[in-house]
């Protein structure tokens, strides 16, 4: 029994013990947003001659590291290390021989946490040379992407010394460092040298850039780090300083999404109704020539069947971008067993594929021809000057029917259409932009013209229509039909005191009464006074301007395959200067050749000018724009996105104000834009 006694209050004493000894998280009180805090650092900042294998960071609490193996970012690269956490203590083995005499950094950026409220750790760099003297120059800068000026976060900024074999593409970087929020780097600890410099966003985080997927930039000079940089002092989180000095240079880059692969032609054969030549990636266009002699039977054909009627020359070959624009595919016109071509193709980024001699033709099939489908697509059904339209089309075109294309104003007529004007056709006829001038101006006059019109002939109806009253009076016709015809009279000539007339009229029982009040009434009548000629104001006619209908019947386009397009309906209409507003401004710049463009929300172009100092978009709808300028500065009339096979940089790109959106509101001006672009300068707003 005593035994048993003590047994028990053993148990009770170790249950309390372990229950206050249970770590949790405690209530209430504020939430901790301190960082962990370094102690201890093995081996010490800035170590010379290290031949250790292990790297420990002591801190001032419980610590973990899930997301090391990505945010630690060592330079020069050490592919295998392991790492594990002992309580307060990072402990970091590296399972591979450093080099000789070479300064190594260890950038740990918020990969090592408090293990309770996640606090990463600032600051945590690790550097040491396995030599006797630490590497002491430094690269900085700012990433965003070219087109929109937006910071890139997590973009991988490389350096490659000019003397290595390796680059961007084709192995990791002796330097790299990786962007913050901002897109701001740095990279410290850096030897002496002449360095190519990249920056890129790794999507597969094998540090070198596929260019198919991932953008990149660079630039065209390389970057000399040495004695005549300038030097600046560095100083840790708390403001002491880690080092004397550190010689220091800005670099900034702007990256892009362009693939280099070359154009690789895959495959060339027929696939069911049609040749198609494959690539391994998208083209920007392509040239096809014909290199043998057509067959009369051909010739023949293409003059009954399918010859274009959308050019002045006459085209034998039909074909359009496939699955794409990897593939292109050549439709049959042929009636012959072969013929022989040229192709040339060109990519974004400048290559150019060879003329490449095929021979085409086209075995016999039980296999459909694809689907024709076509699309009409607008920015909006409200315009000021020119209504415009695209019409796309997944096969070639090879007629349009003028006569079903239509563009009519309230029922009252038809806007005369030029197509050989108002149809700009793409090169392999598979879109079309539509763009048919219309003066506000015209309009009216035309309203005004048809109006008249329409009220002369309603007068003249009605003239006519009062004489065969007055003649039935005249003539012998019984008083219901003679009763009837003014009924009809009345109604046309629409003054409402004349509906008593009729009331008094139908109150009348006697038929010689009925006579005896129907001569009297024609006594009173005039004719050349009861239709008085309507006025139209120009003000009014433009206030109360209706709609537009654009209409192409079915079958308006034919494909070279002889399917017929769907019908499109659209409305336009004139747009109101009250519901629309105005970004106007001027550009202070010693360049010839630019191009202002207006931009919404999502980057996309709304409007566009060329080379004008003092720039105006008028009618732009409510909503926030940015404004974006880019400069042809080798004024070939083009602005081009560069290529790194040519060590050519993008020509320049400048925005109004980076950071803030112009709020354009109904009815308003914004005029007190001013852009000055220097060759060196920013954009600025005045």
């Amino acid at each position: 029994m005593k035994f048993n006694f003590w047994l028990a209050l053993v148990w009770i004493i170790l249950i309390t013990v372990a229950s206050c000894a249970r770590r949790g998280t405690p209530t209430g009180g504020p939430k901790d947003t301190i960082p962990p805090k370094l102690v201890r650092m093995y081996p010490e900042l800035e170590t010379v001659n290290f031949d250790d294998e292990e790297i420990e960071l002591e801190f001032d609490e419980y610590v973990e590291a899930r997301d090391l193996k990505r945010e630690l970012i060592i330079t020069p690269p050490i592919e295998d290390y392991s790492f594990y956490i002992s309580r307060r203590t990072l402990h970091l083995e590296i399972e591979e021989e450093l080099r000789d005499s070479t300064t190594y950094t260890f950038n740990f950026r918020e990969a090592v946490k408090d293990a309770s409220e996640k606090n990463p750790a600032q600051d945590l760099v690790v550097a040491f040379s396995t030599g006797p003297t630490i590497d002491s120059f430094q690269l900085e800068g700012n990433i965003r992407q070219l087109l929109t000026q937006q910071p890139v976060e997590d973009a991988v900024v490389s350096l490659y010394d000019v003397n290595d074999t390796l680059d961007v593409f084709t192995g990791a970087p002796m330097y790299l460092a990786k962007t913050d929020e901002e897109g701001n780097y740095t990279i410290r600890y850096i030897r002496e040298g002449l360095y190519n410099v990249y920056a890129f966003v790794d999507e597969n985080s094998n540090l070198t850039v596929d260019s198919n997927n991932e953008p990149y930039g660079f630039k065209t000079d390389s970057i000399y780090l040495g004695s005549d940089v300038n030097r600046t002092l560095i100083t840790d989180s708390t403001g002491q300083a880690q080092s004397a000095v550190q010689a220091t240079k800005s670099v900034d880059l702007l990256i892009q999404r362009q693939d280099i692969r070359p154009i690789q032609l895959q495959s060339a054969r027929p696939n069911g109704k049609y040749y198609e030549i494959k690539f391994n990636k998208s083209l920007d266009d392509y040239t096809i020539r014909i290199n043998d002699e057509l067959s009369n039977r051909t010739l023949r054909f293409l003059e009954d069947s399918v010859q274009s009627n959308l050019a002045d020359t006459s085209v034998t070959l039909f074909s359009n971008f496939q699955d794409q624009n990897k593939v292109i595919r050549i439709y049959n016109t042929l009636r012959q067993d072969s013929l022989g071509i040229q192709i040339s193709a060109t990519d974004s980024a400048q290559q150019v594929l060879p003329d490449t001699v095929l021979y085409i033709k086209y075995p016999e099939t039980r296999r459909s021809i694809a689907d024709f489908t076509s699309q009409f697509t607008t920015d909006g059904n409200e315009f000021t000057d020119t209504i415009q339209g695209t019409f796309t089309f997944s096969k070639p075109v090879a007629r349009i029917s003028t006569d079903s294309i239509l563009l009519s104003y309230d029922t009252l007529f038809y806007v005369p259409i030029d197509f050989g004007q108002t149809l700009n056709w793409s090169n392999n006829f598979d879109r079309a932009e539509l763009y048919v001038p219309i003066s506000q101006s015209q309009i009216v006059d035309s309203v005004i013209y048809y109006s008249k019109l329409n009220d002369s002939l309603d007068i003249q109806y009605r003239i006519r229509l009062q004489e065969r009253y007055l003649d039935s009076l005249q003539s012998d016709v019984t008083i219901e039909k003679s009763t009837e015809w003014l009924r009809e009279f009345i109604r046309q000539k629409g003054t409402p005191s004349d509906n008593k007339i009729l009331d008094s009229l139908n109150r009348i029982e006697s038929e010689d009464a009925k006579n005896r009040f129907l001569s009297s009434y024609t006594d009173t009548v005039q004719i050349n006074r009861e239709f008085p000629l309507r006025t139209y104001l120009r003000e009014d006619i433009i206030s109360s301007l209706q709609s537009f209908n654009f209409y192409a019947s079915p079958g308006s386009f034919m494909s070279v395959e002889n399917d017929s397009s769907e019908q499109v309906i659209q409305k336009f209409s004139f747009k109101q200067a009250e519901d629309y507003g105005a970004i106007r401004g001027s550009v202070i710049t010693e360049y010839s050749n630019y191009i202002i463009q207006l931009l919404d929300q999502q980057y996309k172009v709304i409007r566009e000018v060329k080379n004008s100092s003092d720039f105006a978009f008028n009618m732009v709808s409510p909503g926030k724009y940015r404004i974006r300028v880019l400069i042809d500065e080798n004024n070939n009339g083009e602005w081009e996105a560069g290529s790194i096979l040519n060590q050519q940089e993008p020509e320049s790109v400048y925005f109004y104000t980076e950071e803030e959106l112009i709020d354009l509101r109904a009815n308003w001006e914004r005029s007190d834009l001013t852009i000055t672009i220097g060759e060196l300068s920013t954009l600025s707003s005045e």
